[in-house]
């Protein structure tokens, strides 16, 4: 009897456990599921803001781009137009003489005025040296029609791509030195004369050529037949000079040699202190 009671008793004590079990699981059952409930919301929220913060990255990267590509495009265009200039600049300037096509104009212009007073006024005459004016501006006159055609065409052949490549103001400087030059040569050599013509400009432009081939020589064009033709240039007007001077007794005309002969040297030595060295871009592009 004893042990039936106490098995009983047992029994009874499970059944008690149990049902406190059983009351204690659906309290914490609710506690999970409100703890679920909350991650999933956290989760969830967690998602919208990684996806907010996605697009914000990609809206920036897309603005980055469209502000990279606005750049490239701006950067060139700037190079289009700064080339553009520079084609405009060197097919609308530099490829026009307009210092030897200027003195060819005066030059035709005042042969055909024929002007006694004016050309009285422009011939240089060593007695009138005070008149400096005159050292420069017997340049622009020519003693018949064959002499002015001879001078301009000489000037054209010689000094046309030379001025395209060096500039105006070198080409003039060269030239205007060797008439002063020629100038100065007679009023001390041969101050019972008067001097008239541009054989002085002339012959300093011809060997003005040297030190320009010589500074620039491997970014020249033609540079073989332009030595060529500057050596049958100079041994034509030598053969020619010395001819009219055995056949005639260098009368009619009078050929002034002094001034042509320090015309050349004053070139030779100008063109060394003027000229300068030129890239091969632009050598090339130039006078072709």
């Amino acid at each position: 009897m004893k042990q039936l009671k106490h098995e009983k008793s047992g029994i009874i004590n499970k059944q008690t456990k149990t049902t406190k079990v059983m009351q204690i699981m659906p309290h914490n059952s609710k506690q999970t599921s409100t703890n679920t409930q909350e991650y999933c919301l956290n989760d969830c929220v967690m998602k919208v803001n990684n996806n907010a913060f996605a697009t914000d990255a990609n809206l920036l990267l897309l603005n980055n781009l469209n502000n990279n590509l606005d750049a490239v495009d701006a950067v060139v265009k700037v190079r289009k137009n700064f080339s553009t200039r520079n084609l405009m600049k060197t097919k609308r300037i530099w490829k026009v003489p307009w210092f030897l096509l200027c003195i060819c104009v005066l030059q035709i212009s005042i042969y055909l005025l024929n002007n006694k007073c004016l050309i009285e006024h422009l011939m240089f005459i060593p007695k009138y040296k005070h008149q400096y004016w005159r050292f420069i501006s017997y340049m622009l006159l020519h003693s018949d029609l064959f002499h002015l055609t001879m001078n301009i065409c000489l000037q054209l052949l010689i000094g046309v791509c030379l001025e395209i490549e060096q500039g105006h103001l070198r080409v003039a400087i060269v030239y205007m030195a060797g008439v002063i030059s020629g100038s100065l040569a007679t009023l001390y050599l041969l101050p019972q004369l008067s001097l008239m013509g541009a054989s002085a400009g002339v012959y300093g432009m011809l060997m003005s050529h040297l030190p320009h081939l010589i500074k620039n020589f491997h970014n020249l064009t033609y540079r073989y037949l332009r030595i060529m033709c500057m050596v049958i240039l100079f041994l034509s007007d030598v053969c020619f000079t010395t001819y009219h001077a055995i056949a005639n007794g260098n009368m009619n005309p009078r050929i002034c040699v002094e001034a042509h002969i320090a015309g050349a040297i004053n070139g030779f030595i100008s063109g060394f202190l003027v000229y300068a060295t030129s890239e091969r871009q632009a050598m090339s592009s130039t006078c072709t």
